[in-house]
């Protein structure tokens, strides 16, 4: 009994989803690019937070992140982001450079 082309189609995606390990891989990807975004993140707010005219860019950027947050999260996001870049103005320039 042979399988119709699209049921044969769907068998290969899934034989081959399984033998890539499809779903590791992209799980990986996603956590190193969260964990990636963190010392990215430190850096800009240090910068935005050294200068004063940058202050407007930091909000839109605060803005943004809350924006694309899930509602619930969002608060507590907003209140560790805001205790942060308070706090990553008194960064140095070689505590700058290590990240």
């Amino acid at each position: 009994m042979s399988l119709s082309p699209t049921r044969q189609i769907a068998q290969r995606i899934v034989t081959r989803v399984r033998k890539s390990r499809l779903l590791s891989v992209a799980s990986a990807l996603a956590f190193t690019t969260l964990l990636s975004l963190v010392p990215l993140l430190t850096v800009v707010f240090a910068i935005l937070s050294m200068f004063p005219f940058f202050f407007e860019w930091r909000d839109e950027i605060e803005a943004f992140l809350y924006n694309n947050l899930v509602p619930a999260t969002g608060d507590v996001v907003k209140s560790y982001l805001q205790e942060f870049a308070g706090q990553a103005g008194t960064l140095t320039g070689l505590g700058l450079a290590g990240l």
